[in-house]
């Protein structure tokens, strides 16, 4: 059984059977593949470059990780202006609303002043007028009597009639006298009668105090 072993391994050894042979070369060129790139590997400068290309590829996931994560954060932020920005542009409008408001009350409280001064002056007005007119009944002599009275902010006009002279010059000299007026002036003097009856007609410009 030993020779015919031997003589088959010679038989197979001396054929010229490709496949056999093939397979042969082929395991020998696989070994010597992987053993040639072991070596290559273990080099040190295949080492360094493979060690930068690791580094490069660790750097990059690292890079693009915090650049997600500061965009991330800069939406935020974005969003949190944007929230602020709408918040004060609601405060802004309620400002606005609430200066509309003070405006309308300050006009309002501009009339409202303005009728209340204009009622002050109608009253003292009022007042002036009825103490001028109670001076001139006190004040007017016996045969003196008054056809109107004009009160105005600076003067009083006065139309007038008497027996005579003397007792206009005597209501004059009264009106002259009082605090209330600084000048009397006689603008008409006119002498009247009536049937068997003499009268003298006459208009008094008073100049009032201020």
């Amino acid at each position: 059984m030993i020779r015919i072993n031997l003589a088959k391994k010679q038989a197979l050894a001396i054929s010229g059977d490709p496949t056999s042979l093939s397979s042969i070369l082929s395991g020998f060129t696989s070994s010597v593949e992987i053993g040639e790139a072991k070596s290559i590997i273990q080099h040190p400068a295949i080492k360094r470059a493979l060690v930068a290309c690791l580094l490069g590829f660790v750097m990059a996931y690292i890079q693009e990780f915090v650049m997600t994560d500061d965009l991330k954060r800069q939406d935020d932020a974005i969003q949190k202006l944007v929230q602020e920005g709408n918040k004060l542009q609601k405060e802004a409008s309620k400002m606005k609303d609430l200066i509309d408001i003070k405006k309308n009350m300050d006009d309002d409280e501009k009339t409202i002043s303005n009728k209340i001064v204009t009622m002050r002056q109608l009253i003292n007005a009022r007042n002036a007028s009825s103490k001028i007119l109670s001076f001139v009944s006190l004040s007017i002599p016996i045969d003196v009597w008054l056809k109107s009275m004009k009160v105005n902010d600076k003067t009083v006009v006065l139309l007038g009639s008497s027996f005579g002279f003397n007792q206009i010059s005597d209501f004059m000299k009264s009106m002259k006298d009082s605090e209330q007026f600084s000048s009397v002036s006689l603008v008409k003097n006119e002498q009247s009668h009536d049937k068997e009856t003499a009268y003298a007609n006459f208009e008094l410009s008073i100049a009032r105090k201020q």
